[in-house]
């Protein structure tokens, strides 16, 4: 009721307890020790960043334009044909990424874009993955090494200006690789006459001229390269030497008695 300690040596004059400065004591000595531990945790932390920040890939990259061809179509490994979206044509680009630094870089296929003379910029053409490329799944590249493939894009019709982004930089469009492209362009015509005027051996040694009710349809491939159709046979024609050779990339091929006797020494 008084409010003084009851036990032995709990009168009046009795001195104050010792608990609460032995209570005082334990806290600050729990204190510093956890403020240790959490020193070392957080130096250990420090340390672990800096680790995996020093192993990150932090080099530079170099994006050339080798290729670009503007076409109407597509064909891919299976012989199934794709054309773009209605007053749109197909841009394939075809890009080579360095690797300039001594450290292992990053690429990000997904911030290349197209951008048209009016601002427009159009995302790469993700509906045909069929076509033999590197930068599908490339990444990472490590120093003194390069990746190549091709991307693909639908632009408007017509549009002959564009430009490429990689994020806010652009990249360089050699005035060369545009000139090439517009001197191989729309000369299917061309790629088949070069396939009509191409004449097989027959069994007797003689020429073999094609069946004049053939049907041949032709699109350009990269360049100065050309794939044709021949109904059942599929061919590559290269305008600038004047090349044929039997297309790798259809699903029929040649017959082996016609690649035995066209393309053995060609």
């Amino acid at each position: 009721h008084c409010g003084t300690l009851l036990g032995d040596g709990a009168g009046p004059g009795s001195a104050a307890p010792q608990a609460p400065r032995r209570s005082l004591a334990s806290r600050l000595i729990a204190l510093a020790v956890v403020a240790a531990f959490g020193g070392a945790f957080a130096y250990g932390w420090r340390e672990m960043t800096k680790r995996e920040a020093a192993q990150q890939p932090t080099g530079r990259v170099k994006i050339e334009v080798q290729q670009v061809v503007h076409s109407g179509s597509l064909r891919d490994v299976r012989g199934e044909e794709r054309t773009p979206l209605a007053g749109k044509r197909f841009c394939l680009v075809t890009l080579l990424v360095r690797n300039l630094d001594a450290q292992p870089a990053l690429f990000d296929r997904r911030r290349i874009k197209w951008q048209g003379p009016d601002g427009r910029q159009l995302d790469y053409d993700s509906l045909t993955p069929f076509l033999p490329n590197e930068l599908l799944d490339a990444s990472r590249i490590e120093p003194g090494t390069s990746i190549q493939g091709r991307l693909v894009y639908q632009v408007p019709a017509g549009v002959e200006r564009f430009r490429l982004l990689y994020g806010p930089l652009e990249i360089p469009l050699p005035t060369a690789v545009l000139l090439a492209e517009k001197k191989w362009r729309d000369r299917e015509e061309e790629a088949i006459r070069l396939l009509k005027a191409f004449r097989c051996r027959a069994a007797d040694g003689g020429p073999r001229p094609w069946d004049p009710n053939i049907s041949m349809e032709a699109r350009q491939e990269l360049g100065s390269l050309y794939h044709v159709d021949a109904e059942d046979y599929a061919f590559h024609v290269d305008l600038a030497s004047g090349r044929i050779s039997s297309a790798p990339d259809a699903e029929t091929l040649v017959a082996e008695n016609t690649k035995r006797d066209c393309f053995a020494s060609r």
